[in-house]
């Protein structure tokens, strides 16, 4: 988890931080390998995926939890270790999607066109589930 969306639960700093006596669980990305996202791939409890059939740049290659290397090179290598960190009761402030909002409007200056930047503006805010676009 990224450091604002953790301010924003109150589980920062033992998640979304790299300091000492964190967490501190990363994903180590190749952005330049390429691949075709396939649901039977995934390791998850779910066996759909909206991505099913996305082609997609930057692949990940290593993860680590809490210093335990869990996946290396799309194999598990680690029995799981995962735990429920629940949200604290009072949410901590954090700059307001800063990075997303960056992220989107990259994405949507890039469409080619009115109906691409509509189809990425209803994926991401999931603003309408059956839409026609």
């Amino acid at each position: 988890m990224a450091e604002n969306p953790a301010k924003r639960f109150g589980i920062y700093p033992q998640k979304g931080s790299l300091e000492v006596d964190t967490d501190a669980d990363i994903t180590i990305v190749d952005m330049n390998e390429e691949a075709t996202i396939k649901a039977v791939d995934l390791h998850s409890k779910s066996k759909v995926t909206a991505y099913d059939g996305w082609h997609v740049k930057g692949i990940p290659v290593e993860t680590i939890v809490r210093v335990e290397t869990i996946m290396k090179n799309g194999e598990i290598v680690h029995k799981p270790i995962g735990h429920v960190v629940k949200p604290a009761k009072k949410r901590q402030k954090s700059e307001r999607g800063t990075l997303a909002f960056l992220f989107y409007r990259t994405l949507i200056r890039r469409a080619s066109n009115v109906k691409k930047t509509i189809q990425i503006f209803c994926f991401f805010y999931n603003k309408c589930r059956d839409c026609t676009y």
